[in-house]
């Protein structure tokens, strides 16, 4: 009886100090890795001096102050048509700038939308924190920066229920979760969505053998342990840059308005099985676009003219003209109706758009 004692004390400890040997050495590394993960950068700036030229009316400068009293750089473009169908703010993603908006909303401007597009706090013309480095992912620092410019249209511009966000890669991210707890937003067009949570754990998943031993038995003990590795890694990354994390996945969750995914087919960063599983948990009335051969942050450009008029038209739907009244309880329970959560688990495939 000792000698089975004594066995079934030393397989107990091996359960319990293999996975922590394996988090104590892998941990640093994937939170540091995962904080620090390179991005695409944006290569879609040609044309500002010829887009700023001929704009008309020409566009405003103008500063936006957030909660913690940052004051962050942003422009205004007022349509050329002479009836404002709806206002548009734009987030751009990690490493842009305002001027990231560029490619995504000249048509928009034409057919009649207004557009805010800023500068996230430490890109561009805002102010930077020395504190804050800025991440792949989204955190309360962008949904600051995001709630600021809703509230710069709906007080200064008068852009409340028709008001509609326009995310790229983080912005998307931002503008889902903003939209979630803000009901002054009416519609939301994600292009390249990243789902943190699923993104880190795909992320984990798909690394996590370079740092286990290649041997069966301790591959699988890793990997049933790593649920446990990956909530470790979101802490350790939020503990390190003193930032929390946004939840795209329980935020979607909570949306009412209806939402526009377009995600690339080849999109290395964020596979889209992970923001067709993500689609599965939103409205109804949301509808995703796959993008053949898109890579990420590459929709418009692959897209061209298709993309130009699904977002258009998209808009145009869902968010009401100016002389009709934004106030009509009508037109916004139909948008904000709420939902039964067992409907949403089972979609059509006629909702994916081709």
């Amino acid at each position: 009886m000792l000698v089975f004692y004594w066995i079934g004390l030393v397989a107990l400890f091996s359960a319990v100090a293999y996975p922590l040997s394996i988090m104590l050495r892998y941990l640093p590394r994937a939170s540091g890795a995962l904080a620090e993960m390179p991005w695409l950068p944006d290569e879609l700036h040609e044309g500002i001096e010829e887009f700023a030229a001929e704009s008309e009316p020409q566009p405003e400068e103008v500063t936006l102050v957030t909660e913690d009293k940052l004051r962050l750089g942003a422009t205004y473009f007022p349509t050329p048509r002479s009836k404002r169908k709806g206002v548009i703010i734009f987030c751009h993603e990690l490493r842009g700038s305002r001027w990231s908006a560029i490619p995504y909303v000249r048509e928009l401007r034409r057919w009649g939308f207004d557009v805010l597009t800023f500068d996230f706090r430490n890109h561009g013309n805002s102010d930077r924190l020395s504190s804050y480095e800025p991440l792949p992912w989204a955190t309360s620092c962008e949904l600051f920066d995001l709630r600021a410019a809703i509230d710069y249209c709906c007080t200064h511009r008068g852009a409340e229920g028709q008001l509609g966000l326009f995310g790229l890669s983080r912005g998307a991210t931002s503008a889902l979760c903003a939209a979630a707890d803000d009901r002054r937003v009416m519609a939301v067009v994600a292009d390249s969505f990243v789902p943190t949570e699923r993104v880190q754990d795909y992320m984990v998943r798909r690394f996590m053998n370079i740092y286990v031993p290649r041997i069966p038995e301790t591959s699988k003990l890793a990997t049933v342990c790593l649920p446990i590795f990956v909530k470790w890694v979101r802490l350790a990354i939020q503990w390190r840059q003193k930032r929390l994390l946004a939840r795209p996945e329980q935020a979607v969750r909570r949306l009412r308005q209806p939402v526009l995914l377009i995600h690339g087919m080849r999109d290395a960063y964020v596979p889209f099985e992970l923001v067709r599983a993500v689609y599965q948990l939103m409205p109804l009335s949301t509808r995703l676009w796959l993008v053949p051969k898109a890579k990420h942050n590459a929709n418009v450009v692959v897209g061209g003219e298709a993309y130009q008029r699904r977002v258009v038209r998209f808009f145009d739907r869902y968010l009401p003209p100016e002389d009709c009244s934004s106030k009509k309880e009508g037109r916004r329970t139909r948008h904000f109706r709420p939902r039964r959560r067992f409907l949403q688990r089972r979609r059509p495939s006629s909702l994916i758009a081709s």
